[in-house]
């Protein structure tokens, strides 16, 4: 069941969506890019895998991603990103990096979404 936040966030994340769609990444201001990038983000590791981040177009932004969940003091979730940076750019196997992201995409499901949800609307605000 959805609470109040998460139906603003994914109203949110739709309207920024169909913007995109029509006007690119530069018809968004600052925070909306940010908040756009960081559901991006977020969609992608629910569709299963956080290789999806480090290996779409979406990684040419890797550091904005990280500054903005830092300055929304989400530090443990860009811990995660960054820690599946290094796994999927490094020189290990592919079973090797399959085990470790799953480990770590373990982790990031027991986050609390809500409190993401929460501190990327204030972008919006």
């Amino acid at each position: 069941m959805f609470s109040e936040i998460d139906d603003k966030y994914e109203d949110a994340s739709n309207m920024l969506k169909e913007k995109v769609a029509k006007l690119g990444l530069k018809g968004l201001n600052n925070n909306e890019r940010q908040f756009y990038l960081v559901d991006c983000l977020l969609k992608g590791i629910d569709k299963g895998t956080l290789n999806f981040f480090v290996t779409s177009d979406i990684s040419e932004t890797f550091d904005e991603v990280l500054i903005v969940l830092k300055e929304l003091d989400l530090s443990h979730f860009a811990d995660l990103v960054i820690r599946a940076n290094e796994v999927s750019q490094s020189s290990k196997s592919n079973d090797e990096k399959f085990t470790e992201l799953e480990k770590i995409e373990d982790e990031y499901f027991e986050l609390e979404y809500t409190e993401i949800y929460e501190k990327l609307l204030t972008l919006l605000s």
